[in-house]
């Protein structure tokens, strides 16, 4: 089942489903997975489609933060962009029109550069029981112990 969130699968709701109901119900009818524009994202730690200043903030908040918080800035960051552009979003039906809209958003909309990303970002409350198996079964390790 694909979900216009931050990820899919997994158990419980999906956080785009739950924080964007219109958009993840609109995006999933409309056959847009986030495996075709997230993914690229993840991989690149937002280094790809980003303006550097942006791709910055976000490894600030990755790097620096401890473990569950910088891990889910990539999940608040995916959000953020969807949220920005969830009006415009709406109204397209094209596949490929909503694809391309969603990776330029993060070069052409103001709220989306630097510290108002981060800013937007981080206003996303995102719990770790939310994102439920999409941390695909990582361990952190702290001090020699292992958790999950």
């Amino acid at each position: 089942r694909g979900t216009a969130g931050a990820g899919g699968g997994g158990p419980g709701p999906p956080p785009g489903g739950a924080m964007l109901p219109r958009l993840h119900a609109h995006l999933e009818a409309q056959g847009v997975t986030p495996d075709i524009w997230a993914l690229q994202w993840f991989l690149t730690l937002y280094s790809n489609g980003f303006p550097f200043e942006s791709t910055l903030r976000v490894w600030d908040v990755f790097l620096c933060e401890p473990y569950p918080k910088g891990s889910k800035v990539l999940f608040r960051v995916a959000l953020a962009v969807l949220k920005a552009g969830e009006r415009e979003l709406l109204r397209m039906t094209d596949i490929a029109q909503i694809v391309e809209h969603i990776k330029q958003l993060p070069a052409t909309n103001p709220e989306l550069q630097g510290d108002r990303l981060m800013a937007n970002a981080l206003k996303i409350s995102l719990k770790s029981k939310q994102l439920g198996g999409l941390n695909g079964g990582a361990v952190a390790v702290r001090g020699g112990k292992q958790r999950s």
